[in-house]
């Protein structure tokens, strides 16, 4: 019931209110590939990707595959112009046949290098 008013307030942009129990409810359930992977959708919205790339890779940590933790941990190091790292995400997801969210990132990537 937790995780359903936490994704609740996030839906609503209480997104500080939601990364609080999120952050609640990973401590309590550290192996909760949900809660850590809505954590990092939080700080993505809070505009902390740095934080977003912390709870995507404990995300990762339990469940190395989880499609979503990836794309968030690769759009956290976009956002954080950490090319190689994004890249490395990107391979991830194009080798686990994560179509949409590769190819979004995949443009993004481009982008984000073209400007530099």
């Amino acid at each position: 019931m937790v995780a359903e008013r936490a994704y609740a307030l996030y839906l609503q942009g209480f997104h500080r209110e939601a990364a609080v129990l999120f952050e609640g409810l990973t401590a309590v359930d550290p192996r909760n590939v949900y809660c850590h992977d809505a954590l990092a959708a939080t700080y993505l919205a809070m505009g902390q990707p740095q934080q977003a790339v912390v709870a995507a890779t404990n995300a990762l940590r339990v469940e190395p595959n989880h499609a979503d933790s990836r794309a968030r941990r690769c759009e956290a190091y976009l956002q954080l112009q950490m090319f190689a790292q994004a890249r490395q995400d990107l391979e991830a997801l194009r080798l686990n046949r994560a179509g949409a969210q590769y190819s979004r990132l995949q443009l993004r990537l481009q982008n984000a290098t073209a400007l530099r």
